[in-house]
């Protein structure tokens, strides 16, 4: 019983301690030196210091280094801190994007291209505009590859990595232009007409890099079968996409009211060729406009048709005006052939024909020569001399009449026959490939001098008389008599 009190007396004391000790700490915690008693304490410190100072021989001098604490605590300003995040945030969002935009595959600030291209995606609002950028980001493929296999940079991940980006962006596209049908069916047919035109100019840069044998590699022959795979498909359905007329021809006026802007921006880098070129290329969509609205009432699919033509054109020369790899790469006229007038139609075929004038003049120069030398081959010529005539005054009419596609024909029939007998005589002369490069591409001066044709019907001898007048009607010009 005694034992059971002494263990509880024991165990209240115990109890009385730790309250007394936690108290007292909590006391002792509160209390402070008033300053003046800090600064009495510090004086009579510093004065027992200095009456009694240590021994000499007591004093230690340590060669070992000082050791440094591990961890400084510093204190930076909110100011200096909103700064350092401004400049970072500039750096990452602007500067970098910035530096990566000229990145291929394979440089470290690539894959902040790929996510910057995914970013501006993810802003375009409406189906067409995405479908727009997807066509970009092939562009930009397209680019890349053909760069990387300029300058030897391409490996094997590389190749693979470009070829699946191209075949993505291209799957993206197409299937961006499905799902717009069925909530904008003019711009689903106005985005495949834009999508196909874009292949068609990939395409063909990619095919001048083949011909190219020093540009020439596995890279661009693969993507060149990507794009041919999708580019028939894509033409037709560009070709039936159902589209109002009204729609393109607003359309129509916004690209070229932008392709006439591109044209002013670019007079400081583009030549003043390039600029007559795209100028006249310009001027005749203009040209197909107007005749396309002026069937409209009478024949409204033609119209349509003709529209469309309008639109891939412009879309082909706004994009040789925009990407400086497409122009050093492929010409305007492979592009936007242009459409040549009547009037350029008429002055070309007289030229050509006054060229044939000229040539049979050579040639009846040469048989004076070869009727000793080589009497066969004047024979055959002979022979064919009433052929070549009868060709000659065709044309004649043909070009009197206006009847210029007839003319065109047989002044190449001509051409084919004269060359014939020039080679057998030994004389250069214009092939009739490019006669037919001329009636494509368009006008052309002549030096040729013109010169009055005769053939006498007794012995096909050619007669020339180097005094006649400018043909500018071939009809009251005579070519044989």
């Amino acid at each position: 019983m005694f034992g059971k009190k002494v263990a509880s007396s024991t165990q209240n004391l115990n109890k009385i301690m730790k309250r007394f000790s936690a108290q007292l700490k909590k006391k002792a915690d509160n209390i402070r030196l008033r300053a003046a008693e800090k600064r009495d304490l510090r004086e009579r410190l510093v004065s027992y210091m200095e009456y009694h100072p240590l021994p000499a021989d007591s004093v230690k001098i340590h060669s070992e280094p000082v050791q440094m604490e591990f961890f400084k605590v510093f204190h930076i300003s909110a100011k200096y801190i909103r700064t350092a995040m401004a400049m970072t945030a500039v750096f990452i969002f602007i500067i970098m994007p910035f530096l990566a935009e000229k990145t291929v595959p394979g440089d470290i600030l690539y894959p902040v291209k790929g996510l910057t291209e995914d970013i501006r995606g993810s802003l375009n609002l409406t189906p067409y505009e995405k479908v727009a950028w997807e066509t970009k980001r092939l562009e930009r493929r397209v680019a890349e590859a053909r760069l990387l296999e300029k300058e030897g940079k391409l490996t094997p991940e590389v190749e693979a990595g470009v070829l699946v980006a191209v075949q993505g962006h291209k799957s993206a596209a197409e299937a961006q232009i499905k799902s717009l049908q069925t909530t904008d069916s003019d711009g689903a047919g106005l985005a495949q007409m834009t999508f196909s035109s874009v292949l068609d100019v990939q395409t063909a840069i990619l095919r001048s890099d083949i011909s190219d044998t020093t540009a020439i590699g596995t890279l661009s022959v693969a993507i060149t079968s990507v794009l041919e795979a999708g580019r028939s498909d894509a033409k037709t359905e560009g070709l039936n996409a159902p589209v109002s007329f009204e729609r393109l021809m607003a359309q129509l006026e916004i690209e070229t009211t932008r392709a006439y802007e591109l044209l002013t921006s670019n007079e400081s880098v583009a030549t003043a060729s390039e600029q007559s070129d795209t100028r006249r290329r310009l001027t005749d969509l203009e040209f197909k406009i107007k005749d396309a609205s002026s069937k409209h009432e009478s024949d409204p699919e033609e119209a349509v048709s003709e529209l469309r033509t309008v639109w891939s054109d412009l879309q082909k020369l706004i994009t040789f005006m925009t990407d400086i790899n497409v122009r050093q790469s492929v010409s305007i006229e492979s592009l936007v052939p242009i459409v040549l007038t009547s009037e350029e139609r008429k002055e070309i075929l007289v030229n050509k024909y006054e060229a044939l004038v000229a040539d049979l003049v050579r040639l009846d120069n040469a048989m004076e020569i070869m009727i000793i030398m080589d009497p066969d081959s004047v024979e055959t010529i002979k022979s064919t001399l009433p052929e070549v005539n009868d060709l000659i005054t065709l044309a004649t009419s043909s070009i009197a009449s206006s009847s210029l596609a007839e003319a065109e024909v047989t002044i190449v029939s001509a051409r084919v026959l004269i060359d014939s007998m020039m080679q057998m005589a030994g004389i250069s002369a214009e092939s009739s490939e490019d006669i037919l490069d001329d009636f494509d591409k368009g006008s052309t001066t002549s030096s040729h001098t013109n010169t009055e044709v005769e053939v006498d019907p007794d012995d096909d001898k050619i007669i020339s008389s180097s005094s006649t007048p400018t043909i500018t009607n071939p009809s009251t010009t005579p070519v044989a008599s």
